[in-house]
């Protein structure tokens, strides 16, 4: 059985003594897997795409909160991610260690806010034994489980089995694409090349598909359409900054004051808003999501109001029939669509008036206004609604979306 796999998250100018202890002892002491930035990434990675590689596959995580670590955008966003883990997965376990200068109350506001780690486990500590204690404590009735990118590397292993591809041929690949992989008898040659794949796939980011094209482009003669196709949607979404789209489940949770989501970009409806859907809820299709096209100068909310009446009644005939205030009633039911309700919104609404009457029409819908290239800062957004951080690189988009079109000229030369 695999080790549990732990992530420490930790500020780059912390104490090093303290942190090599904690590792050594919750490795060697208690036989955890510690990936921390600092031991598990070599020098030719990536360190930030292989830190959200570390995030994607752990069982546990702790984040060991000092003062520069709270101070730190880049721990503010492992945080992210983790919560969103958290979020999704029971299983998983988030585990919070505050430093002397930090307090629970500091936790709690500010931009750590939205991320409710005042319901995560907390313990204070100064020194190594007592960081390990913490951890030890927490995890002590935890065992590995298949995390989502486990879930990820087996859904493309049983594509990957339908090609008609003998072992010689995967090890070729393999190592064409990704080195020397260090064959086993026993190992598995599709499940191997499914994790080099996906995890070379959510290391290089932008343009990622690329990759993946590339990869099955190496075997393409025994590939069909359906196949490739599959694997590249499931891969498509790892350009995506796991801190922003990990924000938007936090969000639709209400864990925070914030309820609604902002983001920038230039594709927002065609491409953009989409992917960050599907990188929130990975391998998951249990939403409902309601597109609003761009108009109504005049009444705001009552324009958005009737264009998601009419999206409903097309795609569902059942809704055909119900008047206007049945099927708000129907949206506002506990019982009403799955969970959760998004509605998208091509721009921002134009007062905090205008906002509030779209909320207490749809309360428990979770609305993403698109805010053009640029992301405002929060002062410049109505009250509740949290701009998706990092703000969307518009040359990361554009490379993303010709990654697509160069993955469809790919899928449209396959066979049926």
């Amino acid at each position: 059985m695999s080790r549990l796999r732990v992530f420490i998250s930790h500020s780059s100018g912390d104490e090093v003594e303290l942190l090599d202890r904690v590792c050594h002892e919750l490795e060697h002491g208690h036989g955890y897997e510690i990936l921390v930035d600092r031991r598990s990434i070599r020098a030719a990675d990536e360190w930030r795409e292989r830190i959200v590689a570390m995030i994607a596959e752990c069982h546990a995580a702790v984040i060991l909160f000092s003062p520069r670590a709270l101070a730190s955008a880049w721990v503010h966003a492992e945080a992210t991610a983790l919560s969103w883990r958290r979020a999704l997965d029971p299983d998983f376990r988030l585990i919070i260690v505050r430093f002397p200068g930090v307090s629970e109350k500091s936790l709690r506001n500010g931009r750590f806010e939205p991320l409710a780690l005042g319901r995560v486990q907390q313990r204070e500590a100064e020194e190594p034994a007592q960081v390990v204690s913490a951890v030890t404590e927490a995890l002590a009735d935890r065992r590995p489980f298949a995390t989502h990118m486990d879930l990820v590397d087996g859904g493309i292993a049983t594509l990957l089995r339908k090609a008609d591809l003998d072992d010689d041929g995967l090890e070729s690949v393999c190592e064409t694409h990704f080195g020397p992989i260090g064959w086993k008898p026993a190992r598995d040659r599709r499940a191997t090349l499914a994790r080099e794949l996906s995890r070379k796939v959510l290391r290089e980011g932008a343009g990622n598909l690329r990759t993946a094209v590339s990869v099955l482009d190496s075997f393409s003669a025994a590939l069909t359409r359906d196949t490739a196709g599959k694997i590249l949607r499931i891969l498509e979404p790892f350009w995506v900054e796991a801190a922003a789209a990990g924000t938007i489940p936090l969000v639709a949770l209400r864990q925070g004051k914030s309820r609604d989501a902002a983001l920038n970009g230039e594709y927002f409806a065609n491409f953009t808003a989409e992917l960050y859907l599907r990188r929130a809820y990975p391998l998951s299709s249990s939403r409902t999501v309601v597109w609003v096209d761009d108009g109504g100068d005049g009444d705001f909310a009552g324009y958005v109001a009737a264009r998601v009446r009419a999206d409903l009644r097309n795609r569902f005939w059942r809704l055909r029939k119900l008047s206007d205030d049945e099927i708000d009633a129907f949206l506002n039911d506990p019982e009403g669509p799955p969970l959760p309700l998004f509605i998208m919104v091509p721009r921002l609404p134009p007062d905090t008036a205008s906002l509030a009457e779209l909320r207490k029409r749809f309360s428990k819908a979770t609305y993403i206004f698109w805010t053009g290239r640029e992301l405002p800062g929060p002062k410049a957004l109505c009250t509740g609604i949290r701009g998706l951080e990092p703000a969307l690189l518009v040359e990361n988009e554009t490379a993303a979306l010709r990654a697509r079109q160069h993955a469809d000229m790919f899928l449209a030369n396959l066979p049926d």
